[in-house]
């Protein structure tokens, strides 16, 4: 997965297809050097567009989940929670 900031683009590897979040992280200094990368390294599917996270979800993960807590300004680091039909339950 490829994410652009104002910092440079990211690319999310996964150690799974199915991985909730990613293994590790690259940063590039723009998406024209993070697709040249990793363009032949990708499965012949290509690319897949997905919504950007929303707001306070993580990143690097394609369901909607974020860090319990870091709605309300106060983060509880390694407990998650995904979105569910409109209700966010704990994972």
């Amino acid at each position: 997965m490829i994410h652009s900031t104002e910092e440079g683009t990211y690319v999310y590897v996964y150690d799974a297809e199915d991985a909730l979040f990613c293994k590790a992280d690259e940063l590039y200094k723009c998406e024209a050097d993070a697709l040249a990368a990793w363009e032949e390294k990708i499965s012949p599917e290509g690319w897949h567009i997905i919504d950007d996270p929303l707001p306070d979800c993580q990143h690097d993960c394609i369901l909607p989940i974020r860090v319990k807590g870091r709605n309300l300004g106060s983060p509880r680091w390694g407990e998650y929670e995904l979105l569910e039909n409109g209700e966010w339950k704990d994972i």
